[in-house]
């Protein structure tokens, strides 16, 4: 098994899979992928500003975000423990209060 700081190989039911930086999965046969489609959620996302400087531990960020004022950090609402951050520009474009 080799590990470096972008990918992570795992045997998986007999295949060996690549995880990588961002934790999506890909076999060595790719199955053939079904279509995108747009959803809305039917629930509101709860949320909440990202103080500068506070501590992370426990919020999943993303290696490529910017933590900047003006992002937020979104909570599961079924798992009050499951938090990650949300970036300025994305909540931004995707997102209106409820």
């Amino acid at each position: 098994m080799t590990v470096t700081k972008y990918q992570i190989n795992r045997q998986f039911e007999g295949k060996m899979l690549e995880l990588n930086s961002r934790k999506h999965l890909k076999g060595e046969n790719d199955m053939p992928k079904s279509e995108f489609k747009n959803y809305i959620k039917t629930v509101g996302q709860p949320m909440r500003p990202y103080v500068v400087g506070e501590d992370l531990t426990g919020i999943s960020v993303w290696e490529g975000d910017v933590l900047e004022e003006g992002g937020m950090i979104a909570q599961n609402p079924k798992d009050a423990s499951d938090m990650w951050y949300v970036a300025k520009q994305f909540f931004r474009d995707n997102y209106i209060p409820s």
